[in-house]
């Protein structure tokens, strides 16, 4: 159940038709702009490492992937931990100043107060498998972003989508979902931590 309301489709009390193949399609086309392959590598209570790949639409959305990018490549990214697991949402990593989901900051290069300094257009639709920046609002990116599991179309029109995991690491994002233990607020109950990221 959905409508349109400021700033995007927010769940609310009537019915709005979402055309999911429709939405798909659109996210299609911004990927075919132009974008490259990026990882990240997380090892699971300092045992297993999984890896994660995920296209980013680098064409359509220059600033939000080069910042990625740039804290990947920089290894700012590294040593930070996935700080919520929330069913039916995805994960949410990428703090990269408290290390504890409620900081971070965009690439020094690219940055104005920590935040990234231009609007860039709200196109992809959240999807299951988009990688989207959490902070609300192009003019507020940061480091942080969310792994989506499921459609969340309330975040559309309100985050930055700029990316998508390929299949087989949205698979393996679902069965951490299944499986991973959780304390107070999604946090995980073992440490979940990049240890290595960057193009492919």
């Amino acid at each position: 159940k959905y409508r349109d309301g400021e700033g995007g489709r927010h769940l609310q009390g009537e019915l709005f038709d979402r055309d999911i193949e429709e939405l798909e399609s659109i996210n299609n086309q911004v990927f075919a702009m132009g974008s490259e392959n990026a990882y990240l590598d997380i090892k699971i209570d300092g045992e297993e490492i999984h890896r994660l790949t995920m296209e980013l639409a680098t064409a359509a959305l220059p600033l939000t992937t080069k910042n990625f990018l740039l804290l990947c490549e920089d290894g700012m990214y590294t040593d930070t931990i996935i700080h919520r697991l929330q069913k039916n949402v995805g994960i949410v990593l990428g703090d990269v100043s408290m290390r504890k989901g409620k900081g971070g900051y965009c690439h020094p290069s690219l940055s104005i107060d920590g935040k990234l300094p231009e609007t860039e257009p709200l196109v992809i639709s959240h999807l299951p498998g988009i990688v989207s920046m959490t902070s609300p609002g192009v003019d507020k990116v940061d480091s942080r972003f969310l792994c989506c599991s499921h459609e969340l179309p309330h975040l559309d029109g309100r985050f930055v989508g700029f990316g998508r995991l390929f299949p087989e690491s949205l698979e393996k994002i679902l069965d951490w979902l299944d499986t991973q233990h959780t304390v107070g607020g999604g946090f995980p109950n073992v440490e979940m931590k990049i240890v290595s990221c960057g193009r492919l």
